[in-house]
């Protein structure tokens, strides 16, 4: 790139810049850790025992603690024993919230405005406008009493007694208010104390495949509205994607590790009622290419032409519409690289007219330089003749004298036109000169440069966890509208407390690998195996033929909710149908619907992971929590170990791989990978510290995962999370809530719920995603076998 161009692209990028061991008798099953170790250092034991039943009081007595960056079946700690760092917490104001407006915005919801869901359960309310702002004050009121204290049970007289005149005086209009707002989560959920506790006739029985955010808060969720219920969890742990790392007195989060804002967050809710650790992460990221700091100015420049590139993508696709090429869709990998030949092109086609502006001048000159040597060659004649004109003086003849006065004129003549063509070559060498000085770069960007924006290209890989040619260019940024708003912020004592509160008092039973689902005329039939002695191997081969010989439970239910990650989903669909299972499989019968399964074949499932390496001592700038290395070459190892995380005031940082990197890496030995990460840090910080231990994971290798998070393929769209979410029907003998089918064909009842960030389009990929899918399957299953509580009793 040429100074000129660099500096007016800085200019503009300047300015964009700106804007986580069974042990089980007849009572109660217990989580215990203390089996496992790391390169020979036990895990401490955690503290969390689950109750079988599930029904106790789940009082929040034990201090525990968005985006999803790949996780790994890896070492999980409770909070407990863990050594804190000194770096300042993050302090959360919860006066933002505990206003009316600022309760409703904190739970997703307009103000002065009824969400889509609320006109549904309100038609009453809608039939007759004035009731609106009367309908919004006590939905705000009753959101703002939950949320000045979340630790404890809000009830409905609680919630009569503070209510204001008149507001108050429809006790039966202010319970479906409030019936509504606790069916759907937003108030009462997560780790809170039950002074008044539901009780059911009948308790209906509902199985959770999964352990991880999404199955721990519908099984919360269903706990406290009265079900029975039970987790079914493969692993020897809890938490699945959520995964704390512990070596001695050291943590990292080797699956999620970031909460992408508080504002309109439900974790925000979890931290108040488990005393969460939380510290805000800082943006600053220093890169370094050829083992040296980047320049700030470059940076900053570089960093500004790829936003203004990803702008081009955008205004291809909603603008231009320029979304496929014939028949296939255009991938965001295809559209950068078309914005960056655009661009390229625009600056070759100036670059060309600058050699032509230049070569146009040259031309002139040389035209005029030609008519000064003709007009010099015939002065030159003049000035012979002219010469011997004088010599004759008085002997000219009138004809002599009078062709002496005529070559005489000519010759001044000439003298002026020659003076003239003269200026005029000056002037032209002057204006080649400062075109020459004023020279345009010959392409947009340098390899150099390029080699950096590569980098900006992998961070973008790394947060949507695939490569840019395999992302949606139309659709994978449709979430964006939805973000929540706030610092971003890590969990200093270990993400993984969130779903070890959550599981207190919720029966797991660890180690069980469903094999398959029956949807029967009575419910649903689950068959499990135990794999106690067989969790740590890994060989799909291997594990399988162990699964053979696992001990086999079968369970019944009235539902399920399958919290499977997306990549079990898809092993599940494209299951051979002459065989029983695979071990990261599930057989459904009936199968799932073609319509579901060809979503779930459609949406991306990506690769991200991380290695964590823990050192003696801290040799880098612990004002930074990240730094980048810019790889040497292109596209497909740009993502390796390309940015470092360094969250902690401690000597332990974690080194990223994204992109198709990813990928290729999980085939690459341990050694070879920390080798790799130390030949990095060592170019970049010459006083590196012996390195003490590591850890690589490999969530594609990962048979109860198969992967980090999804994404949206070239082939998907937002529309598949909603496909995915879909519960299956099947018929049954008693239907679910309903004695008075009249229909001779037995009734169709929901049996099959589906929950995780995968079926959530508004908050896909991220840990509150997956939280906020178990509360909406918790109400869907509530709704169906208990009634609907805040609906309009018919006089």
């Amino acid at each position: 790139m040429s100074t000129s161009s660099f500096f007016i692209l800085q200019q503009q990028a300047v300015i964009a810049a700106q804007q986580q061991q069974q042990q089980q008798d007849q009572n109660t099953t217990t989580i215990s850790l203390a089996s496992d170790s790391v390169n020979g250092q036990p895990l401490n034991p955690s503290t969390i025992t689950v109750i079988a039943g599930g029904n106790g009081s789940r009082n929040s007595t034990v201090d525990h603690c968005n985006q999803l960056g790949g996780f790994h079946d890896g070492m999980i700690v409770a909070s407990d024993g863990i050594a804190m760092d000194n770096d300042e917490e993050y302090t959360d104001d919860s006066s933002e919230y505990e206003t009316l407006d600022g309760a409703a915005y904190q739970s997703r919801m307009s103000p002065d405005k009824m969400m889509e869901d609320e006109i549904k359960a309100f038609p009453d309310v809608i039939e007759h406008p004035g009731l609106i702002p009367i309908y919004l004050h006590i939905r705000n009121s009753i959101l703002m009493y939950w949320y000045q204290n979340p630790k404890t049970q809000l009830l409905l007289e609680e919630i009569h007694h503070r209510l204001e005149a008149p507001f108050n005086g429809d006790h039966a209009f202010v319970g479906r208010i409030f019936y509504f707002l606790e069916r759907f989560g937003y108030i009462n959920f997560g780790i809170f104390n039950i002074e008044k506790e539901s009780i059911n006739v009948k308790k209906p029985k509902i199985i959770i495949i999964g352990a991880g955010m999404a199955g721990l808060t519908a099984a919360r969720q269903l706990l406290y509205f009265g079900f029975e219920v039970m987790v079914l969890e493969s692993r020897n742990r809890i938490g699945g994607r959520v995964c704390t790392y512990k070596q001695g007195k050291y943590i990292a989060d080797v699956g999620a590790t970031v909460i992408t804002g508080l504002g309109g967050n439900p974790i925000r809710v979890l931290e108040r009622q488990i005393s969460m650790k939380l510290k805000r992460l800082s943006q600053k990221c220093p890169l370094y290419f050829n083992n040296k700091p980047i320049d700030f100015n470059k940076d900053v420049a570089l960093e500004g032409v790829f936003n203004l590139i990803l702008e081009g993508t955008n205004f291809l696709s909603n603008q231009m519409g320029f979304n496929r090429i014939g028949d296939k869709q255009l991938s965001l990998g295809d559209a950068l690289e078309i914005v960056l030949e655009l661009q390229d092109r625009e600056i070759k086609q100036h670059y060309m007219k600058y050699l032509e502006d230049i070569s146009m001048l040259e031309e002139k000159r040389k035209i005029t330089l030609d008519q000064m040597k003709t007009l010099q060659d015939c002065m030159d004649a003049m000035y012979e003749k002219h010469k011997e004109y004088v010599q004759l003086k008085s002997q000219r003849s009138i004809k002599q004298d009078y062709q002496y006065r005529v070559n005489r004129y000519q010759l001044n003549q000439s003298v002026t036109k020659f003076n003239l063509l003269k200026e005029n070559v000056k002037c032209l060498e002057d204006k080649i000169r400062h075109l020459e000085s004023q020279e345009p770069p010959n392409h947009y960007l340098s390899p150099g440069d390029r080699r950096i924006l590569d980098w900006h290209f992998a961070n973008l890989e790394f947060a949507t966890a695939t490569p840019l040619r395999t992302l949606s260019h139309q659709y994978w940024d449709q979430d964006e509208a939805f973000e929540f708003t706030g610092p971003q912020i890590c969990v200093k004592n270990g993400y993984s407390c969130i779903p070890y509160a959550l599981a207190n008092g919720i029966e797991v039973k660890l180690n069980s690998v469903v094999r398959s689902i029956q949807m029967t005329p009575h419910g649903v039939e689950v068959t499990a195996v135990n794999i106690d002695k067989y969790n740590h191997m890994y060989d799909g081969k291997e594990l399988n033929k162990k699964l053979d010989t696992a001990p086999v439970a079968v369970f019944n239910a009235d539902a399920v909710i399958c919290t499977c990650p997306l990549g079990v989903l898809k092993n599940s669909v494209d299951l051979n149908p002459n065989e029983d299972s695979s071990p990261n499989a599930i057989k459904f019968i009936p199968p799932i619907p073609e319509s579901k399964a060809a979503a779930i074949r459609r949406l991306g499932f990506g690769n991200l992971n991380k290695v964590v390496l823990i050192f003696d001592s801290i040799f880098w700038d612990t004002n930074n929590n990240l730094f980048g290395h810019v790889a040497a070459t292109g596209e497909a190892t740009r993502g390796e170990l390309f940015l470092y995380w360094a969250i902690y005031k401690q000597p332990v940082l974690m080194a990223l791989i994204a992109g198709e990197s990813a990928e290729k890496m999980e085939k690459v030995e341990d050694e070879i990978i920390k080798k790799k990460c130390l030949d990095i840090l060592g170019s970049i910080f010459p006083e590196m510290s012996p390195l003490k231990s590591y850890y690589v994971t490999r969530w594609r290798s990962d048979p109860w995962a198969l992967g980090a998070f999804s994404y949206i393929s070239t082939e998907a769209s937002g529309d598949d999370f909603d496909l995915i979410a879909d519960h299956i029907s099947h018929p049954s003998i008693v239907p679910a809530n309903n004695n008075n089918n009249t229909t001779k064909e037995p009734p169709m009842v929901p049996r099959i719920f589906f929950a995780g960030e995968h079926t959530i389009r508004h908050h896909p990929a991220t840990v509150h995603g997956a939280l906020l899918s178990g509360v909406r399957e918790a109400a869907k299953i509530a709704n169906q076998f208990l009634g609907v509580p805040y609906q309009l009793k018919k006089i």
